[in-house]
């Protein structure tokens, strides 16, 4: 009822408010974009922002009279990518966490340099979206890039280890499908 439809509006302001931070828009530094905290946001914001954009897209189709099922065919797609931008934001959190209770130092590193690339990895692989909504910029988006490639660079030595650890075996590593560009 009422205090839905405030704790709704709140939520979006409050989120909008967030939304235009030079900060996070422009910088390229390498300390900023594998820091925890821009992950967060980053994942935050693709997450409650298309939460925001599927909420206000359900309620104008049902204001319209649409049928309540012909409405969720209608954004489907939408509830597909706000699947995938919440299990992302779970995953991060739960890497990190993982991260955070390690207390093998070596594991630590080598955990930190992962959870990093699959932060940065899943904001590249959405950039498109990043750059729609102007919470990133081109130049930002380079800069992940490379920062991704050197990520990439610093555990190929240690990438015997990890498959181990994974254990993944022998017979998917020799397969086409893993043999990537920063093979």
């Amino acid at each position: 009822g009422y205090r839905a439809v405030i704790r709704f509006l709140y939520t979006k302001v409050k989120h909008e408010a967030l939304e235009y931070n030079p900060m996070f828009t422009r910088n390229t530094d390498a300390e900023h974009l594998l820091n925890r905290e821009f992950h967060f946001h980053a994942f935050n914001y693709r997450y409650k922002k298309t939460l925001i954009s599927l909420s206000d897209r359900m309620r104008k189709y049902l204001k319209r009279g649409i049928d309540p099922y012909q409405a969720f065919l209608k954004v489907q797609n939408h509830m597909i990518d706000l699947a995938d931008a919440f299990i992302d934001d779970v995953i991060l959190h739960s890497f990190y966490r993982h991260f955070d209770k390690c207390e093998s130092p070596t594991l630590k590193k080598g955990l930190e340099s992962l959870v990093k690339l699959y932060a940065l990895t899943v904001i590249d692989d959405n950039k498109a979206y990043y750059l729609e909504k102007d919470y990133m910029d081109g130049t930002k988006t380079k800069a992940i890039n490379r920062v991704i490639t050197k990520l990439y660079q610093n555990i190929k030595p240690n990438i015997h280890a990890f498959t181990e650890a994974f254990g993944i075996p022998e017979e998917l590593l020799l397969a086409p499908i893993a043999k990537t560009k920063f093979s």
